[in-house]
Protein backbone atom coordinates (compact mmCIF):
# COMPACT_ATOMS: atom_id res chain seq x y z
CA UNK A 1 0.00 0.00 0.00
CA UNK A 2 2.65 2.56 0.95
CA UNK A 3 4.07 1.61 -2.36
CA UNK A 4 1.25 2.34 -4.15
CA UNK A 5 0.41 5.46 -2.47
CA UNK A 6 4.35 6.73 -3.14
CA UNK A 7 3.74 6.10 -7.06
CA UNK A 8 0.38 8.12 -7.08
CA UNK A 9 2.67 11.18 -5.02
CA UNK A 10 5.25 11.07 -7.97
CA UNK A 11 2.57 10.55 -10.54
CA UNK A 12 0.81 13.48 -9.15
CA UNK A 13 3.92 15.75 -8.22
CA UNK A 14 5.13 15.73 -12.28
CA UNK A 15 1.83 15.78 -14.26
CA UNK A 16 2.39 19.02 -15.94
CA UNK A 17 -0.26 22.04 -15.05
CA UNK A 18 -2.11 23.33 -18.10
CA UNK A 19 -3.10 26.70 -18.44
CA UNK A 20 -5.47 28.57 -21.31
CA UNK A 21 -5.82 32.15 -19.82
CA UNK A 22 -6.89 35.14 -21.74
CA UNK A 23 -3.30 36.33 -22.96
CA UNK A 24 -4.24 40.06 -22.03
CA UNK A 25 -4.17 39.25 -18.07
CA UNK A 26 -2.11 36.89 -18.55
CA UNK A 27 0.92 37.09 -15.74
CA UNK A 28 4.16 35.41 -15.19
CA UNK A 29 6.78 35.80 -12.48
CA UNK A 30 9.22 38.80 -13.02
CA UNK A 31 11.67 36.83 -12.95
CA UNK A 32 11.31 35.75 -16.58
CA UNK A 33 13.10 38.95 -17.82
CA UNK A 34 15.97 38.21 -15.80
CA UNK A 35 19.11 36.98 -18.05
CA UNK A 36 19.47 34.18 -17.15
CA UNK A 37 16.08 32.50 -18.10
CA UNK A 38 16.49 30.73 -21.30
CA UNK A 39 14.19 30.20 -24.36
CA UNK A 40 14.27 27.26 -26.38
CA UNK A 41 12.38 26.54 -29.36
CA UNK A 42 9.86 23.12 -29.78
CA UNK A 43 7.91 23.62 -32.65
CA UNK A 44 7.09 26.37 -35.25
CA UNK A 45 5.17 28.29 -32.05
CA UNK A 46 5.72 26.54 -29.55
CA UNK A 47 8.49 27.96 -26.98
CA UNK A 48 9.94 26.46 -23.63
CA UNK A 49 10.78 29.28 -21.23
CA UNK A 50 13.37 27.98 -18.39
CA UNK A 51 13.49 30.30 -15.50
CA UNK A 52 16.27 29.19 -13.52
CA UNK A 53 15.44 31.80 -10.74
CA UNK A 54 11.76 30.19 -9.93
CA UNK A 55 12.67 26.74 -11.06
CA UNK A 56 9.95 26.80 -13.82
CA UNK A 57 9.37 25.06 -17.09
CA UNK A 58 6.58 26.97 -18.81
CA UNK A 59 5.42 26.13 -22.76
CA UNK A 60 4.33 29.20 -24.47
CA UNK A 61 2.34 28.85 -27.76
CA UNK A 62 3.68 32.25 -29.61
CA UNK A 63 1.08 32.04 -32.23
CA UNK A 64 -1.82 32.51 -29.26
CA UNK A 65 0.64 33.91 -25.77
CA UNK A 66 -1.28 30.94 -24.16
CA UNK A 67 0.83 28.92 -21.54
CA UNK A 68 0.20 25.47 -22.97
CA UNK A 69 1.51 23.60 -19.65
CA UNK A 70 3.94 24.89 -17.01
CA UNK A 71 6.01 22.80 -14.16
CA UNK A 72 7.99 23.46 -11.17
CA UNK A 73 10.80 21.62 -10.32
CA UNK A 74 12.75 21.68 -6.79
CA UNK A 75 16.08 22.93 -8.72
CA UNK A 76 16.84 23.52 -12.83
CA UNK A 77 20.72 22.65 -13.25
CA UNK A 78 20.44 21.90 -16.92
CA UNK A 79 17.80 21.74 -19.33
CA UNK A 80 17.90 20.64 -22.90
CA UNK A 81 15.50 19.97 -25.92
CA UNK A 82 15.92 16.78 -28.20
CA UNK A 83 14.35 16.40 -31.54
CA UNK A 84 12.71 13.72 -33.08
CA UNK A 85 10.65 12.56 -31.62
CA UNK A 86 11.00 16.15 -29.28
CA UNK A 87 11.80 15.67 -25.68
CA UNK A 88 12.53 17.77 -22.84
CA UNK A 89 15.66 16.68 -20.51
CA UNK A 90 16.04 18.27 -17.27
CA UNK A 91 18.79 18.06 -14.30
CA UNK A 92 16.76 18.94 -11.37
CA UNK A 93 17.45 17.55 -7.65
CA UNK A 94 15.51 14.65 -5.40
CA UNK A 95 16.55 15.06 -1.69
CA UNK A 96 19.89 16.23 -2.66
CA UNK A 97 20.56 13.94 -4.96
CA UNK A 98 20.80 14.77 -8.87
CA UNK A 99 18.03 13.37 -11.25
CA UNK A 100 17.33 13.33 -14.54
CA UNK A 101 13.65 13.90 -15.87
CA UNK A 102 12.46 13.56 -19.12
CA UNK A 103 8.72 14.85 -20.82
CA UNK A 104 7.33 15.27 -23.52
CA UNK A 105 6.37 18.30 -25.92
CA UNK A 106 3.65 17.85 -24.24
CA UNK A 107 4.21 17.70 -20.30
CA UNK A 108 3.85 14.33 -19.81
CA UNK A 109 6.47 12.19 -17.56
CA UNK A 110 8.58 9.88 -19.77
CA UNK A 111 11.09 8.96 -17.47
CA UNK A 112 13.13 9.79 -14.38
CA UNK A 113 16.63 8.41 -13.57
CA UNK A 114 18.73 8.75 -9.97
CA UNK A 115 22.16 9.51 -9.60
CA UNK A 116 23.01 8.38 -5.72
CA UNK A 117 26.70 8.70 -6.22
CA UNK A 118 26.85 12.56 -7.71
CA UNK A 119 26.04 14.59 -4.20
CA UNK A 120 25.28 17.92 -4.44
CA UNK A 121 25.84 21.29 -2.81
CA UNK A 122 25.42 25.13 -3.55
CA UNK A 123 28.46 25.83 -5.55
CA UNK A 124 28.39 22.87 -8.00
CA UNK A 125 27.68 23.45 -12.15
CA UNK A 126 25.79 20.41 -13.38
CA UNK A 127 25.40 19.88 -17.39
CA UNK A 128 24.22 16.79 -19.14
CA UNK A 129 24.93 15.38 -23.16
CA UNK A 130 23.15 12.46 -24.72
CA UNK A 131 24.88 9.99 -26.43
CA UNK A 132 25.88 10.37 -30.40
CA UNK A 133 27.31 8.03 -33.19
CA UNK A 134 30.25 6.60 -31.17
CA UNK A 135 29.76 8.81 -27.80
CA UNK A 136 28.50 7.89 -24.94
CA UNK A 137 25.63 9.81 -22.77
CA UNK A 138 27.76 12.15 -19.90
CA UNK A 139 27.10 14.42 -16.96
CA UNK A 140 29.91 16.95 -15.96
CA UNK A 141 29.97 18.10 -12.40
CA UNK A 142 31.86 21.36 -11.60
CA UNK A 143 33.08 21.63 -8.29
CA UNK A 144 35.16 25.02 -7.64
CA UNK A 145 37.91 24.63 -10.24
CA UNK A 146 37.36 21.19 -11.46
CA UNK A 147 34.99 19.42 -13.19
CA UNK A 148 34.32 15.57 -13.01
CA UNK A 149 32.95 13.34 -16.06
CA UNK A 150 30.76 11.14 -15.49
CA UNK A 151 29.46 8.15 -17.82
CA UNK A 152 27.44 5.00 -16.77
CA UNK A 153 27.54 3.30 -14.44
CA UNK A 154 27.95 6.51 -12.96
CA UNK A 155 29.82 5.92 -9.68
CA UNK A 156 32.72 7.81 -10.40
CA UNK A 157 34.23 10.14 -12.71
CA UNK A 158 35.89 9.09 -15.79
CA UNK A 159 37.53 11.72 -16.18
CA UNK A 160 38.31 14.98 -14.65
CA UNK A 161 39.63 18.13 -16.14
CA UNK A 162 40.90 21.82 -14.55
CA UNK A 163 39.43 25.05 -15.49
CA UNK A 164 42.05 27.46 -14.87
CA UNK A 165 45.24 27.73 -16.23
CA UNK A 166 49.23 28.88 -14.62
CA UNK A 167 49.01 31.69 -17.71
CA UNK A 168 45.22 32.97 -17.05
CA UNK A 169 44.91 36.68 -16.31
CA UNK A 170 44.34 37.33 -12.63
CA UNK A 171 41.09 38.77 -11.08
CA UNK A 172 40.07 40.32 -7.47
CA UNK A 173 37.33 37.62 -7.74
CA UNK A 174 36.44 34.82 -10.08
CA UNK A 175 33.52 33.42 -10.85
CA UNK A 176 31.80 30.56 -12.78
CA UNK A 177 28.60 30.90 -13.34
CA UNK A 178 27.46 28.27 -16.06
CA UNK A 179 29.17 25.54 -17.92
CA UNK A 180 28.06 23.23 -20.86
CA UNK A 181 28.25 20.22 -21.66
CA UNK A 182 28.45 18.88 -25.56
CA UNK A 183 29.45 15.65 -25.93
CA UNK A 184 33.53 16.03 -25.94
CA UNK A 185 33.87 19.30 -24.69
CA UNK A 186 32.69 21.75 -21.94
CA UNK A 187 32.39 25.48 -22.07
CA UNK A 188 33.10 26.92 -19.25
CA UNK A 189 31.56 30.81 -18.89
CA UNK A 190 33.91 32.92 -16.24
CA UNK A 191 33.67 36.03 -15.31
CA UNK A 192 36.32 38.06 -13.33
CA UNK A 193 35.97 41.42 -11.59
CA UNK A 194 38.30 43.91 -11.05
CA UNK A 195 37.14 46.87 -8.64
CA UNK A 196 34.19 48.62 -11.00
CA UNK A 197 35.40 46.62 -14.26
CA UNK A 198 34.52 42.92 -14.97
CA UNK A 199 34.95 40.89 -17.89
CA UNK A 200 33.62 37.25 -19.22
CA UNK A 201 35.97 34.94 -20.35
CA UNK A 202 34.80 31.61 -21.78
CA UNK A 203 37.12 28.29 -21.93
CA UNK A 204 36.06 25.38 -24.70
CA UNK A 205 38.03 22.00 -22.78
CA UNK A 206 38.59 19.01 -24.83
CA UNK A 207 37.62 16.76 -21.46
CA UNK A 208 39.70 13.74 -23.93
CA UNK A 209 42.49 15.80 -25.32
CA UNK A 210 42.45 18.63 -22.50
CA UNK A 211 43.21 21.04 -24.58
CA UNK A 212 41.76 24.42 -24.07
CA UNK A 213 40.65 27.36 -25.71
CA UNK A 214 40.47 30.98 -24.16
CA UNK A 215 37.87 33.02 -25.87
CA UNK A 216 37.62 36.96 -23.44
CA UNK A 217 35.28 39.00 -24.32
CA UNK A 218 35.83 42.62 -23.89
CA UNK A 219 35.52 44.48 -20.33
CA UNK A 220 31.61 45.96 -19.21
CA UNK A 221 29.32 43.60 -21.57
CA UNK A 222 26.95 40.96 -19.65
CA UNK A 223 26.95 37.81 -22.12
CA UNK A 224 24.89 34.33 -23.01
CA UNK A 225 25.95 31.80 -24.89
CA UNK A 226 24.47 28.36 -26.26
CA UNK A 227 25.93 25.72 -27.98
CA UNK A 228 24.36 24.38 -31.94
CA UNK A 229 26.18 21.75 -33.76
CA UNK A 230 30.34 22.32 -33.67
CA UNK A 231 29.46 26.04 -32.76
CA UNK A 232 30.21 28.23 -29.73
CA UNK A 233 27.31 31.31 -30.23
CA UNK A 234 27.85 34.18 -27.83
CA UNK A 235 26.07 37.41 -27.48
CA UNK A 236 26.44 40.52 -25.38
CA UNK A 237 24.39 43.17 -23.98
CA UNK A 238 26.42 46.35 -22.49
CA UNK A 239 26.22 47.12 -18.77
CA UNK A 240 23.43 49.69 -18.45
CA UNK A 241 24.72 52.00 -15.37
CA UNK A 242 28.00 51.86 -15.98
CA UNK A 243 29.83 54.78 -14.79
CA UNK A 244 32.68 54.66 -17.36
CA UNK A 245 29.86 54.46 -19.85
CA UNK A 246 30.65 52.19 -23.33
CA UNK A 247 33.47 53.18 -25.53
CA UNK A 248 32.70 55.17 -28.34
CA UNK A 249 36.43 55.05 -30.19
CA UNK A 250 35.37 51.18 -30.51
CA UNK A 251 33.49 48.69 -32.21
CA UNK A 252 31.57 46.33 -30.10
CA UNK A 253 31.00 42.51 -30.91
CA UNK A 254 27.62 41.71 -30.07
CA UNK A 255 27.72 38.40 -31.93
CA UNK A 256 30.06 35.79 -32.20
CA UNK A 257 30.18 32.48 -33.77
CA UNK A 258 33.65 30.31 -32.87
CA UNK A 259 34.19 26.47 -34.10
CA UNK A 260 34.31 24.14 -31.15
CA UNK A 261 37.26 22.08 -32.08
CA UNK A 262 39.40 25.26 -33.36
CA UNK A 263 38.05 28.21 -31.00
CA UNK A 264 38.56 30.10 -34.42
CA UNK A 265 36.05 32.69 -35.12
CA UNK A 266 33.31 31.84 -38.11
CA UNK A 267 31.31 35.31 -38.09
CA UNK A 268 31.04 38.68 -35.81
CA UNK A 269 28.40 40.97 -35.61
CA UNK A 270 29.41 44.57 -34.64
CA UNK A 271 27.71 48.12 -34.62
CA UNK A 272 29.94 51.82 -33.34
CA UNK A 273 28.21 54.38 -30.54
CA UNK A 274 28.64 58.01 -30.51
CA UNK A 275 27.09 58.38 -27.09
CA UNK A 276 29.04 56.90 -24.02
CA UNK A 277 25.93 56.80 -22.61
CA UNK A 278 23.94 54.65 -25.11
CA UNK A 279 23.52 50.81 -24.62
CA UNK A 280 22.57 47.66 -26.46
CA UNK A 281 20.67 44.28 -25.68
CA UNK A 282 20.94 41.25 -27.25
CA UNK A 283 19.18 38.03 -27.56
CA UNK A 284 19.57 34.66 -29.43
CA UNK A 285 16.25 32.95 -30.34
CA UNK A 286 15.84 30.15 -32.58
CA UNK A 287 18.78 30.70 -34.72
CA UNK A 288 18.12 34.70 -34.68
CA UNK A 289 19.27 37.68 -32.79
CA UNK A 290 17.07 40.57 -31.86
CA UNK A 291 19.60 43.70 -31.14
CA UNK A 292 18.32 46.59 -29.21
CA UNK A 293 20.05 49.98 -29.81
CA UNK A 294 18.98 52.74 -27.23
CA UNK A 295 20.93 55.24 -29.74
CA UNK A 296 18.56 55.09 -32.31
CA UNK A 297 15.64 53.73 -30.23
CA UNK A 298 15.47 50.49 -32.96
CA UNK A 299 14.85 46.86 -33.08
CA UNK A 300 16.65 44.73 -35.63
CA UNK A 301 16.05 41.07 -35.89
CA UNK A 302 18.80 39.29 -37.84
CA UNK A 303 19.86 35.82 -38.94
CA UNK A 304 22.39 33.33 -38.00
CA UNK A 305 24.54 34.83 -40.78
CA UNK A 306 23.62 38.78 -39.55
CA UNK A 307 21.38 39.57 -42.38
CA UNK A 308 18.59 41.78 -41.73
CA UNK A 309 14.96 40.04 -41.46
CA UNK A 310 13.42 43.01 -40.00
CA UNK A 311 13.58 46.66 -38.27
CA UNK A 312 11.78 48.49 -36.37
CA UNK A 313 11.16 51.52 -34.16
CA UNK A 314 10.63 51.80 -30.44
CA UNK A 315 10.24 53.93 -27.68
CA UNK A 316 12.31 54.59 -24.48
CA UNK A 317 9.82 52.22 -22.37
CA UNK A 318 10.50 48.88 -24.68
CA UNK A 319 14.24 49.40 -24.40
CA UNK A 320 14.24 46.40 -21.76
CA UNK A 321 11.87 44.24 -23.02
CA UNK A 322 12.51 40.20 -23.06
CA UNK A 323 12.55 38.67 -26.73
CA UNK A 324 11.39 35.41 -26.84
CA UNK A 325 10.14 34.62 -30.87
CA UNK A 326 8.26 35.62 -33.61
CA UNK A 327 5.44 34.20 -34.94
CA UNK A 328 2.79 35.72 -37.70
CA UNK A 329 4.89 38.16 -38.58
CA UNK A 330 5.07 39.93 -34.59
CA UNK A 331 7.92 39.69 -32.50
CA UNK A 332 6.72 38.77 -29.01
CA UNK A 333 8.30 39.77 -25.83
CA UNK A 334 8.06 39.67 -21.84
CA UNK A 335 7.75 42.89 -20.23
CA UNK A 336 7.24 44.69 -17.30
CA UNK A 337 4.07 44.80 -15.38
CA UNK A 338 2.95 45.85 -11.71
CA UNK A 339 3.46 43.79 -9.22
CA UNK A 340 7.20 42.45 -10.07
CA UNK A 341 5.20 40.67 -12.71
CA UNK A 342 5.92 39.87 -16.69
CA UNK A 343 3.50 39.92 -19.63
CA UNK A 344 3.44 38.99 -22.75
CA UNK A 345 3.02 41.51 -25.50
CA UNK A 346 3.62 41.61 -29.53
CA UNK A 347 4.99 44.70 -31.53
Amino acid sequence: MKKLIGLIIVILLFQPIHAFADARTLEFSGSVLDRSTQVLTLAKNTTLIIDKLENELTVLDLSTQQVIWSKKLPAIYDCNVLTNPTKIIVLTSDKNTLQKITFSESGTLLSQQVFPHIKLNEQQKLSWTPAINQEKEKLAVLNKDRIQIYQYPWKKPSSIVTVSEPNDRQYEVKLIPEIKLHHSNVIVKITGDNSTQSQDIYKIINIESKKKVTIPLEWNVNSNFTVIGDELIINTSSKIGNPLGINTDNEHDLFMRYDLKTGSSKLKVTRNFTSGESNWLTYYVNHQLLITNTELNTQELLDRSGNLLNGISIQADDQQDKFIGQSNGKLIFFTSSPNQKAKVITR
